[in-house]
């Protein structure tokens, strides 16, 4: 289930519809709906999307994260279970083209994440990390893709999407494994610094109505930053959705 958040400080109000990059067509028309309905009642949309950046940073966001992203990966990798890829402009212009891009660019987020290695870098001196290339998960999906039969894939969809809803009923889990998997600095940025990101923008916007799009892992993070703030921050309704279901 993914929830949408509904949350105020009596000065602003948001509604924090938290996203996965994959989900059901089911869920992405319900979110659409969710826009129409906010934007009807005078909200403005703010969506997440790392903007581009040079090719040095994607390589080194690739080199850094230890997986070698490629464009195609969220829709490869819906096809193992069965759903779709997320596409924000299914989610633009509707009522109005008051839609804000609030995100960090690839070449912010690397510019965080070098500052974040300096500070560390006596740590990783003293250990002896192997270097290791960056895994090319596109190619593997479809290698994998290929070679399963009808039957196998229906079966294999059946599991992940199991997998899928339980991983996004489970909190705790989903913290430990981002903590035990993976370059933490890295991942910091991509949760708690753009999470600061995000924050700024809408204490800052002239916008006193914003209904968000952001990443499930984000809203805790962003909640504690509100209420560290102001105090008065509180959730006061949320609905939730089915992200995958088991006839999608």
């Amino acid at each position: 289930m993914l929830p949408l958040h509904t949350l105020t400080n009596w000065e602003k109000i948001i509604r924090f519809q938290t996203m996965s990059h994959v989900a059901s067509s089911d869920f992405y028309a319900q979110v659409q709906k969710e826009i129409l309905t906010a934007k009807q009642d005078g909200f403005v949309l703010f969506f997440e999307w790392v903007r581009p950046g040079s090719e040095e940073s994607g390589d080194a966001f690739n080199k850094a994260l230890g997986i070698e992203f490629n464009p195609e990966l969220y829709n490869n990798f819906s096809k193992l279970y069965g759903i779709v890829a997320q596409n924000n402009d299914d989610f633009l212009r509707i009522v109005n083209d008051k839609d804000y891009n609030v995100d960090l660019s690839l070449d912010e987020v690397m510019d965080i994440y070098d500052r974040k290695q300096e500070l560390s870098k006596a740590v990783w001196e003293q250990t002896d990390t192997p270097k290791t290339q960056a895994l090319d998960i596109n190619s593997e999906l479809i290698r994998t893709l290929s070679s399963l039969s009808e039957k196998q894939l229906l079966l294999l969809r059946f599991l992940n999407q199991s997998f899928m809803n339980f991983m996004m009923k489970n909190e705790a889990l989903r913290d430990t494994l981002i903590t035990k998997i993976g370059n933490t600095d890295i991942f910091a940025v991509i949760l708690d610094d753009r999470n600061e990101y995000l924050v700024e923008e809408i204490l800052n916007s002239e916008h006193d109505k914003v209904h968000i799009l952001y990443g499930l892992m984000h809203f805790k993070g962003v909640l504690d930053i509100l209420q560290s703030r102001d105090p008065r921050w509180r959730i006061i309704e949320t609905q939730s959705y089915q992200v995958v279901s088991q006839s999608s």
